[in-house]
């Protein structure tokens, strides 16, 4: 049923015991189900962390000079 509901091409349920599968992102439907999608492969999250750290950067540097301002005389 839920593989029929998220149209996904297979659904393997997981007891509590098993282990995290690799290459997954986690996502919580409620305190006891998570759901694990398979990413690897269709995200590279080499580039989403350099381009994250890039906009980190560019934040942190637009905090500084507004901060500058703000206490300029």
């Amino acid at each position: 049923m839920i593989q029929a509901l998220v149209k996904a091409t297979g659904v393997t349920i997981l007891g509590k015991g098993d282990a995290e599968p690799a290459g997954c992102v986690k996502g919580f439907v409620s305190d006891e189900i998570s759901v694990y999608l398979l990413a690897a492969g269709l995200v590279d999250f080499k580039a989403n962390l350099n381009r994250l750290e890039k906009d980190n950067a560019r934040i942190v540097k637009a905090l500084e000079t507004l901060d500058k301002k703000m206490n300029a005389a």
